[in-house]
């Protein structure tokens, strides 16, 4: 039962202990002289506290925890934007990421088509040239078809790779030029004939 001393009472306001006050409060004495010491209720007079303002003070305490809350739920949500902002930058680096290896993927096939139109233009060098090798007699001029030959298909391979995309009309590259020069080679010799 709670003892309320009405006798000490100030403007009918009852004054009570502070185990009265925490029963009330559902709090420890000693919590009650915290909230005193700290402002939110009265301080006690003779070890005895008003209990209508007591228990307003604590009360008051509460709504401003609670009010505070709210602040502490915009600090929330404001760390939920942050949070989601970081995974969603994190999620752009990881795609940029996947767009680098498969763009590494691209360029390893790139660079595949292009030394597959090197080796199929330097193994076709001696069907090329053979013709034009047999029928020279000069060493000089032998030379000069395998050198003009070689660099020809490298030139080709070269300008493969400056390519954005290599496609399969570029692997015949050299073919139509190695005909060109045969025709014009052939051309040179027959005048050379008459």
């Amino acid at each position: 039962m709670i003892e309320v001393n009405y006798n000490d009472s100030t403007d009918d306001q009852p004054i009570v202990t502070c185990d009265v006050v925490a029963g009330l409060c559902n709090l420890s004495p000693r919590r009650i002289q915290q909230l005193a010491d700290e402002g939110h209720i009265p301080r006690p007079v003779r070890d005895h506290y008003p209990l209508w303002a007591s228990i307003q003070g604590y009360v008051k305490f509460l709504q401003s925890r609670v009010g505070g809350k709210k602040g502490s739920s915009d600090e929330q949500a404001e760390r939920t934007r942050l949070t989601a902002a970081k995974a969603d930058l994190a999620e752009l680096e990881r795609e940029r990421r996947v767009g680098e290896l498969m763009l590494a993927e691209v360029v390893r096939k790139q660079d595949f088509a292009i030394a597959r139109i090197l080796r199929n233009n330097l193994q076709s060098i001696a069907d090329r040239v053979a013709p034009m090798v047999a029928a020279e007699t000069d060493a000089g001029k032998v030379h000069d078809l395998i050198n003009t030959e070689v660099a020809q298909s490298l030139e080709s391979a070269i300008t493969a790779m400056a390519a954005e995309e290599v496609d399969d009309a570029t692997l015949d590259i050299t073919r139509r030029t190695a005909a060109e020069q045969l025709a014009e080679s052939t051309a040179s010799e027959d005048d050379a004939d008459q």
